[in-house]
């Protein structure tokens, strides 16, 4: 086994260790988290149309969104959400993807001689 290789895989292991620990769980939570929201507001907006007086939704403490605006306010905030899941889902596959062809090429690289 070639020293320079113990090096590479020494590097790939202990910084994607590292960053995996930091990124896989604040993605995957972020995303996840993100999705279920971004389907939950509009039946909130939709509730909220039809006389749900519990649900509220406030631009600031002194200023509410008209009811009749409510669905259509909620709907814009769900595509906003659903493009930041898209985002953190897209970055965490592209992160696992990066992990695996970084592996891959470590471990290819030990088989040449």
């Amino acid at each position: 086994m070639h020293p320079l290789f113990l090096i590479k895989a020494l590097l790939l292991y202990v910084t994607s260790g590292f960053l995996s620990i930091i990124f896989i769980p604040v993605l995957g939570i972020l995303s996840v988290t993100f999705g279920v929201v971004s389907i939950i507001i509009p039946i909130l907006g939709l509730l909220r149309t039809f006389g749900a007086s519990w649900v509220q939704m406030n631009l600031t403490p002194t200023y509410e969104v008209p009811v009749l605006l409510s669905f259509p306010f909620s709907l814009l905030v769900a595509l906003i959400l659903f493009g930041l899941f898209w985002i953190c889902w897209k970055a965490l596959r592209g992160y696992l993807t990066f992990l695996s062809s970084a592996h891959r090429k470590v471990i290819s690289s030990s088989h040449v001689r």
